[in-house]
């Protein structure tokens, strides 16, 4: 399916485990609790796609236009977002362990509840939220999705 158009499609709940989308049209699709574990998106445009509780961990998302998307609560864990726009992306409740935002970032994870300052030439972290949180007396360190990447032309 690459370089398929899903301008505004409603692939809710659908099943595109390892799919090949890449250079696709994705735009303002509907993608909530869509399956796309280690599905290719590389290059693909999803502008303002609702990905809502998707399944993208082991995703490849390089080179993809992701502005405006709504990934709420959406698994990107060991996804690849290297070059990757997410500019006014949501990204609230999204778990992150293991994504790649560039090829450097693999082995400058953060520590101490920062990220590096910039993951490119064009990129900046504005925001980064690391909370530690109790469950049934245990202490359980939780990395929040509050990331804001900021992209300067």
């Amino acid at each position: 399916m690459e370089r398929a158009t899903l301008y505004r499609a409603d692939l809710t709940g659908a099943d595109l485990s390892r799919v090949t989308l890449s250079r696709a049209t994705v735009e303002r699709a509907q993608l909530n609790r869509a399956n796309l574990a280690h599905a290719n998106l590389s290059s693909s445009n999803l502008k303002g796609a609702i990905l809502i509780d998707a399944d993208l961990h082991g995703a490849d998302v390089r080179f993809a236009v992701v502005t405006g998307a709504d990934l709420t609560s959406a698994d990107l864990r060991g996804a690849n977002l290297a070059h990757a726009d997410l500019t006014y992306a949501v990204l609230s409740g999204v778990k992150l362990e293991g994504a790649v935002f560039l090829a450097r970032a693999t082995r400058d994870q953060p520590e101490s509840g920062s990220v590096p300052p910039h993951f490119g030439k064009n990129e900046q972290v504005v925001a980064w939220q690391r909370r530690t949180s109790t469950k049934r007396g245990r202490k359980r360190r939780t990395r929040t999705a509050s990331i804001k990447i900021v992209k300067f032309k």
